[in-house]
């Protein structure tokens, strides 16, 4: 049996309040004939089981969400004194209790049936002759890293492709590296060695001596998941636009290359049962899980599954990809005289905006929240700032060395494209990264700027690095502090630059977060208010670093509402 996740994004826009379009599939279990699944929607939780044979799927169970009370708390400065005085109280009780000594075991290596590879070897893929094992292999610290692709065979030998990276290695954010084909005699790997994430094939009947193999794609685009059946390799790649993903099919023999599908979710595990290639389809918003028939050569839909359908014609999308600035840009199709805008900056850094829904289930919400606000009126420019996936790899690693210098000065230029379309009132709204970005760019900006919106924010490099460690971070910013990269980690805080300042600011942090610990935003809020800055931060209950609660979004969406004020918000932030 295997589990896979598949985020399945619905979207259905009417005027106003929006019916839920917000809905994640889990296949649950696999088998050749059936596959058990959940639709996860914000609200409510289906499950189905559907016959891999003839498509149908029935309904086994239906689960409400129940909203909550409350689900932001605003943090006053009192409170956190208080409570910072009860947990020094606490530390001192516990100070002469010593912990428990433990001697860390070496284990240099770990094993695979009758291999042995080295413990930090990740994206571990066994050939099905079970005679073959390829790993992915990061060595060095996280600023100069030495990587290898490394096939392990059964009599004890290794045939190996190395290479040196001085920057962040993006490799590892790749869910599969390696398939073999099902003889084993064939190897299929990614690597972004050409500029993009590509496909390399090594055929071991030619006995080589390193995995360099063939390159089998050679126009610049992005692969980022594939699965290999029959001499035949299937991905999902951004080969038309840099944020439209489509599933293709190439010949391992012949290089010959169809589509399959136009615009589906790449965060879907692409998988094989039996002659069944499962994945999302994008249709509009939203995403209809399906299969691909290798044997007929057709897509089949699965019947019984309950979805809604989109209305896109609601809100006027554009694609923006010009040297300078790449994004989508949202606006209501009716006239508005709001001249307000948000520039939305996504997580990651190393994500992208999406059009409609998110195929990463941490950022549909957002979508849906800019949504709503463009429906109230409100103009959304979803900016894929340096340090964004989709452009190739220079871009994407633009961003190191450089954070909140580089990114900073495309949100500057996304400013300047808005205020040519007559946009004054500009505010900046993010997630995570995209959180600091919006704060680090009011430090640069401020004149230029409305306010700024953040959730879960970095607001202090130093300070992450010190708390999580180790961290990808890190190499964006040439290591931990030290002597020769502290004037980076100075630069990059918004600490450091609160006196430049004058804009409201409003922060959002998961009282459980601690992928960005929310002392992050409790040291920016203590910060901005000891020297007088217009700042709100709200604690969001019962939540880690990705919002998952129904209740929790609507209460976010109305913030930003109000934030920007919006003349009404009785009938936004509501889902149905």
């Amino acid at each position: 049996m295997k589990k896979i996740l598949i985020a399945i994004a619905l979207l259905s826009i009417s005027p106003y309040a929006n019916a839920t379009d917000i809905s994640y599939t889990i296949i649950e279990n696999v088998s050749k004939k059936s596959a058990s699944i959940v639709v996860n929607n914000i609200i409510k939780k289906t499950n189905y089981l559907c016959n891999l044979s003839t498509y149908k799927c029935e309904k086994t169970r239906e689960q409400n969400t129940e909203r909550i009370e409350n689900p932001l708390k605003k943090i006053t400065l009192s409170f956190l004194e208080d409570r910072d005085e009860n947990l020094a109280k606490a530390e001192k009780k516990q100070k002469d209790i010593k912990p428990p000594t433990t001697i860390p075991t070496p284990n240099p290596q770990k094993s695979y049936g009758k291999f042995t590879i080295p413990k930090k070897a990740t994206h571990v893929t066994i050939s099905p002759d079970n005679k073959k094992i390829a790993y992915f292999l990061e060595e060095g610290d996280m600023v100069v890293t030495a990587r290898k692709f490394v096939i392990k065979l059964d009599n004890g030998k290794k045939i190996e492709y190395s290479g040196t990276t001085n920057n962040l290695e993006l490799l590892r954010n790749y869910e599969e590296l390696f398939a073999f084909t099902e003889d084993s005699s064939k190897l299929v790997y990614l690597d972004d060695r050409a500029g993009f994430a590509q496909l390399y094939l090594v055929d071991f009947k030619q006995k080589p001596k390193n995995l360099s193999g063939r390159q089998i794609i050679k126009k610049p685009y992005t692969v980022y998941d594939f699965a290999v059946k029959e001499e035949k390799v299937y991905y999902i790649a951004n080969r038309q636009e840099p944020n439209k993903w489509d599933l293709y099919s190439l010949g391992l023999n012949n290089n010959k290359l169809n589509t399959i599908s136009e615009d589906v979710m790449y965060t879907n595990k692409l998988t094989f049962t039996g002659d069944n290639l499962l994945f999302t389809e994008n249709e509009r918003g939203t995403g209809v899980l399906k299969s691909f028939n290798i044997k007929e050569k057709k897509i089949k839909n699965f019947i019984g599954i309950e979805q809604e359908k989109v209305e896109i014609e609601k809100i006027i999308r554009e694609n923006i990809f010009t040297e300078n600035l790449k994004g989508i840009l949202l606006k209501p199709d009716k006239n508005t005289d709001q001249k307000k805008t948000i520039i939305w900056l996504h997580g990651g850094p190393y994500r992208q905006a999406s059009p409609l829904r998110h195929s990463w289930g941490s950022y549909t919400t957002y979508d849906w929240i800019l949504d709503e606000i463009v429906l109230a009126g409100i103009t959304v420019l979803k900016l894929d700032y340096p340090g964004s996936m989709g452009y190739g790899k220079d871009y994407s690693l633009s961003l190191v060395n450089n954070i909140g210098v580089i990114d900073v000065k495309n949100v500057e230029e996304a400013i300047a494209y808005l205020n040519n379309l007559g946009l004054r009132e500009i505010y900046l709204f993010g997630n995570s990264y995209g959180g600091y970005l919006a704060l680090k760019g009011l430090t640069k900006l401020d004149s230029k700027l409305s306010g700024a919106l953040a959730v879960a924010p970095v607001t202090d490099w130093q300070k992450l690095i010190e708390k999580v460690h180790p961290t990808p971070f890190e190499a964006y910013l040439r290591g931990i502090p030290n002597e020769k990269n502290q004037d980076i980690h100075d630069r990059s805080s918004v600490i450091n630059n609160l006196e430049k300042i004058s804009k409201p600011i409003v922060l959002f942090h998961g009282e459980l977060d601690n992928q960005v610990p929310f002392s992050q935003s409790e040291y920016l809020f203590k910060e901005a208010k000891s020297v007088g800055k217009n700042i709100q931060y709200y604690s969001i209950l019962g939540e880690k670093h990705v919002i998952s609660g129904v209740s929790q979004n609507e209460a976010i969406c109305k913030k930003v509402a109000d934030f920007i004020g919006i003349k009404s918000t009785e009938n936004i932030c509501i889902m149905e």
